[in-house]
């Protein structure tokens, strides 16, 4: 008998989603960019950033204008069809320290608005 894989190994999976392992999407080819961001479910967890190459590469340019330019955005695709836009920006420790947290599990997640500065130059 197979051991269940525990959510450390394996991240949880919306009971609710309509995608499927037999889900196709015609559109999507090599040229389309498919990230997917999986925060971690609590602190220690582990959290995921899974792509096909040109995600991967636009992500690592985008990475590249936030560190001269101070901040970035790319627009990515989830496989499920969706796009969505990722923003990056460049903080110091202090800074750091007043973006929430990114926990998903509710026992996890403390309560810590989005500092103001966080929306400037989108």
């Amino acid at each position: 008998m197979a051991e269940k894989a525990s959510s450390e190994t394996t991240p949880a999976v919306c009971k609710d989603s309509l995608r499927t392992e037999t889900t196709e999407h015609e559109w999507i080819n090599e040229n389309i960019d498919l990230l997917h961001i999986i925060a971690q479910e609590y602190c220690h967890g582990t959290a995921f950033l899974v792509g096909n190459r040109s995600a991967l590469v636009k992500l690592r340019a985008a990475i590249d204008t936030a560190l001269s330019d101070g901040v970035a955005n790319v627009a990515m695709f989830a496989d499920d069809g969706e796009g969505y836009g990722v923003y990056i920006r460049v903080v110091t420790t202090k800074e750091m320290k007043a973006v929430p947290f990114g926990y998903t599990d509710a026992d996890a997640q403390r309560c810590r608005p989005w500092p103001k500065w966080m929306w400037r130059a989108l």
